[in-house]
């Protein structure tokens, strides 16, 4: 039997009878929530896995739109907080000490090709990366 945790409305943890644990969802909101989970997962006895995935067309569309005009407004010492955030919850995912899934479905943008960089496994149908032109 599977059990669902609803912790908010963008992130849910479903424990399954396997053991693996299947997360779900980016903003500063979720980044803070699905590091807390995942150090909570790595440290939960009764998970030997970690599955990162999403529910929809797509994995991640990369950074919420609302949360970018934000963060246009943050000063120097709420970016570089922004940044650290982001960069632990990459770290966190990176040395979970439990395996890491990445079940990519559709388009993988921005911190969700974190994600999928930073879990041991990815499994996708195809992944590829925006280019941009700078300058």
């Amino acid at each position: 039997m599977q059990e669902e945790t609803p912790t908010q409305d963008y992130l849910r943890v479903e424990y399954r009878e396997d053991g693996a644990a299947t997360v779900n969802a980016f903003n500063d909101v979720l980044i803070r929530d699905l590091s807390a989970t995942l150090r909570d997962l790595g440290d939960d006895s009764r998970v030997v896995a970690v599955i990162i995935a999403a529910d929809g067309k797509n994995f991640c569309a990369g950074a919420d739109l609302d949360w970018m005009k934000r963060a246009a407004h943050y000063s120097a010492v709420d970016n570089l907080a922004d940044a650290t955030s982001l960069a632990l919850l990459m770290y966190t995912l990176d040395q979970l000490p439990k395996p890491t899934i990445a079940r990519v479905q559709g388009a993988a943008y921005g911190g969700g090709v974190g994600l999928v960089a930073c879990s041991d496994i990815a499994i996708a149908k195809m992944l590829g990366f925006a280019r941009l032109r700078y300058g």
